[in-house]
């Protein structure tokens, strides 16, 4: 029931050719937890989001709920309840730069980032020193 944390097994599931995730959950050693439900739920929208995948969380403890590609909640259960959702999503076979490579794709941003600060960096040295003589 904790999958959702780990990004891996969603992007896996991706690369072997998931188009839409689903998540058996079983939150009732929790005690109706709603903080631990908030944050699968978080977790969930971010996997759905990076995957470009609609994901489906059925439960028995806290609310199931639905999650379309883009992580925005479309479906959802009342905390407490045990209702049955019913709700028509739409597989996508697209693979995201995350999909492909993992977390090495936020070495490009942080590389850019690293590049400019060291680049003012030495601007500001560059002047400092110019202007003292």
């Amino acid at each position: 029931c904790n999958e959702v944390f780990s990004p891996e097994l969603y992007r896996d599931a991706s690369l072997a050719g998931a188009e839409v995730f689903l998540n058996i959950a079983s939150h009732s050693w929790y005690d109706h937890s709603f903080s631990v439900y908030l944050q699968t739920q978080r977790a969930g929208r971010i996997r759905a989001a990076e995957s470009q995948k609609p994901l489906i969380v059925a439960n028995n403890r806290a609310p199931s709920y639905a999650i379309d590609r883009y992580g925005r909640t479309i479906a959802e259960t009342p905390f407490g309840s045990a209702e049955l959702i019913s709700v028509l999503v739409t597989p996508n076979t697209t693979q995201t730069p995350y999909s492909r490579f993992g977390s090495a794709v936020l070495l490009v941003p942080l590389s850019i980032v690293a590049g400019t600060l060291v680049q003012a960096t030495l601007r500001r040295k560059a002047i400092t020193g110019a202007s003292a003589r």
